[in-house]
């Protein structure tokens, strides 16, 4: 499946650092902690990039256990990114709690969450293109890329898990 999605970001005009993100549907607000020039008006960078593999972990084990008959009350991901050497790989560091599940459905719900999108993209690696636009940018766009590719890893061919 090949498909696009885009972000726009724009200064707002108001502190240091913070900034307008435009994904097409919503809009929000980046910024650093008070203590990096910032002013706390929101998440930083980083703090996005650890809670769209917590989110995208909980919402593809819920779409999972949705599909099984499964009652998961109390799921919730917690995500630690620890940095790496400036020449260093970062870790990300994921604790699932998945309540009253059996042992099978924790094995299965563990190699799913491996299948999340956003795992599979940050374990495969991304290439980073950069250029000057020659035009003015176009609209953001949201099309459910990220839906397609839960759908996906739910999809387990008639695997047990």
């Amino acid at each position: 499946m090949v498909s696009e999605e885009s972000v726009i970001a724009e200064a707002t005009g108001t502190g240091k650092f913070q900034v307008r993100i435009n994904s097409g549907d919503h809009e929000f607000i980046l910024d650093e902690p008070v203590e990096y020039g910032g002013q706390a008006t929101g998440p930083n960078p980083f703090d996005l990039l650890e809670a769209a593999l917590a989110g995208c972990t909980l919402m593809t084990l819920r779409l999972y256990a949705a599909r099984k008959g499964w009652s998961l009350e109390g799921l919730r991901v917690h995500v630690l990114h620890r940095g790496g050497e400036a020449d260093g790989r970062d870790r990300f560091e994921r604790e699932l709690v998945l309540g009253d599940v059996t042992d099978e459905q924790r094995d299965a719900l563990l190699k799913i969450a491996e299948r999340c999108p956003v795992h599979l993209l940050l374990d495969r690696g991304a290439d980073v293109l950069v250029s000057v636009a020659g035009a003015p940018l176009p609209a953001a766009v949201a099309n459910g890329l990220h839906a397609a590719g839960m759908d996906e890893a739910c999809d387990t061919d008639g695997q047990p898990f």
